[in-house]
């Protein structure tokens, strides 16, 4: 159902280069359902302007949530005159100016594809002569953090402990995959492991792995855990257009040492 929806969506929007007024669309955060559609007249004379925003593809756009993002239409242009006014609908939001910052907040329960908010910006652009043009943004919100569980990373945090014994080998693995590979857009990716007790007691070092869609791995940070304190923090970095099926955690240490992980305080972050 949310795919036919998102396909009107777009059908919609391609419909407005044909048509001599804009069309201003919005999307509902929770059910994805079109909850606005209105026309504005187009007036004045000569060639309506040409609406662009910098830095974003036709496509749907992943991002992540509680982040700032930066919409900037200096991009756009008039052949025969001048932009006179920007204007930025987001559902029921309206803001002016070439250039705006708006912070992504939405509610994200899942990771499944179909089940993820999508968030429209329209772009308005008006020219000297009265003309009106209209550009659609699609966003994907991605949850900007994934916490560590027995069952799989979760979007929301679950109280409990994981406590993992390292084999004689001395490496101990995570691995965690998702119903559908997500495209991620280039992001710092934080890896946060809140454990019980101060002592490392023989852990020696942790690795994040990133699963891609082929099977692939990609580090994307490690490093070595300290003597003392009671969390692990490791920061590295995803780079753009990566698709992304999971995530693996590798822990190194003693054989038969011990690491007690407080889950509901564990989380990879993306920022």
């Amino acid at each position: 159902m949310f795919d036919r929806r998102l396909k009107i969506l777009l059908l919609l929007s391609i419909l407005f280069t044909l048509l001599p007024y804009p069309l201003i669309l919005s999307i509902d955060l929770k059910t994805h359902d079109l909850t606005g559609l209105s026309l504005m007249k187009h007036q004045g004379k000569g060639t309506p302007p040409v609406p662009l925003i910098r830095g974003w593809n036709d496509g749907v756009n992943p991002v992540f949530n509680n982040q700032v993002i930066h919409l900037d239409a200096s991009p756009s242009y008039d052949e025969d005159g001048s932009i006179v006014r920007y204007t930025w609908c987001i559902g029921d939001e309206i803001l002016h100016g070439k250039e705006v910052d708006y912070r992504i907040s939405a509610e994200v329960d899942s990771l499944e594809l179909d089940k993820l908010p999508i968030l429209c910006f329209s772009l308005l652009v008006e020219d000297d002569s009265g003309n009106t043009a209209m550009r659609v943004l699609l966003l994907r919100i991605l949850p900007n953090m994934l916490y560590l569980s027995r069952d799989g990373l979760t979007p929301k945090p679950e109280r409990g402990r994981m406590e993992l014994v390292m084999p004689l080998t001395g490496c101990r693995t995570l691995t965690y995959r998702f119903d559908t590979p997500l495209k991620l857009p280039c992001c710092k990716v934080d890896l946060h492991i809140k454990k019980r007790g101060i002592l490392r007691h023989g852990l020696r070092e942790v690795s994040l792995y990133a699963i891609l869609e082929n099977g692939g791995k990609i580090l994307v940070t490690k490093g070595r855990v300290p003597i003392l304190g009671d969390s692990i923090d490791l920061s590295g970095r995803i780079g753009r257009d990566i698709v992304v099926s999971g995530f693996e955690i590798r822990f190194t240490g003693l054989p038969l040492s011990r690491i007690d992980i407080l889950t509901d305080q564990s989380y990879i972050g993306f920022s």
